[in-house]
């Protein structure tokens, strides 16, 4: 089995020349997997159109199975880090995660065949790249997490509440919704809207009494 490398785990020859290449291969294989799907993108193609060999997939990801790990960690960060730098959350707890989870559909359904890719490779990753997944879901879940803390500590939410089980349910709740935004004739405004409506229901059965 390929071990999966994150960017700049490899042995770059300079970091400019290093970044400047691992960076055309994802753009690359993220035009091509999202034109061709996974299956039938092959790693000689996307050396091609980043302009360098195919040897050097192997030397920066350890084959394409990292690389197209390495397209989707990118394209998760890129959304990560949008609602840390210009997300700002106020109102109430229900207010808050809406806000979030406006900028999350947002972001995965602007490309949404990478999406569905995203979503398939997921159940068939090995265990390490499941890991390196999973910390960057829970980076990208903090703003949740503090805002489901700030509801216990004001009073809005019940002091018995289990995060990490409230999580769960969001985090269900959003990927079902984004399916029907992939599969089904919804619109990525209803499907936006269908998820929530759930959350607000979610809410609702968390609340203090």
């Amino acid at each position: 089995m390929s071990t999966i490398r994150l960017a700049g785990t490899s042995k770059p020859q300079t970091t400019s020349k290093s970044e400047a290449t691992r960076r055309r291969l994802v753009e690359a294989a993220r035009k091509l997997f999202t034109e061709q799907g996974f299956e039938k993108t092959s790693v000689t193609q996307i050396a091609k159109a980043a302009g360098v060999t195919h040897s050097l997939i192997n030397a920066y990801f350890g084959g394409k199975a990292g690389l197209i790990y390495a397209v989707l960690h990118d394209f998760n960060q890129a959304q990560i880090d949008e609602i840390n730098e210009t997300v700002k959350l106020e109102g109430s707890t229900l207010e808050r995660i809406r806000m979030v989870l406006h900028n999350w559909a947002r972001h995965n359904l602007s490309d949404r065949q990478l999406n569905s890719i995203m979503q398939a490779y997921s159940w068939q990753w090995p265990m390490e790249t499941e890991m390196q997944n999973r910390a960057q879901v829970r980076d990208a879940l903090r703003p949740i997490i503090e805002t489901l803390q700030l509801g216990i500590e004001s009073g809005e939410l019940r002091e018995d509440l289990n995060i990490d089980d409230t999580l769960y349910i969001i985090l269900a709740i959003y990927k079902e919704g984004m399916r029907q935004a992939i599969f089904d004739d919804v619109t990525p405004e209803e499907a936006e809207k269908r998820v929530l409506n759930r959350i607000g229901l979610l809410m609702d059965g968390l609340r203090r009494r």
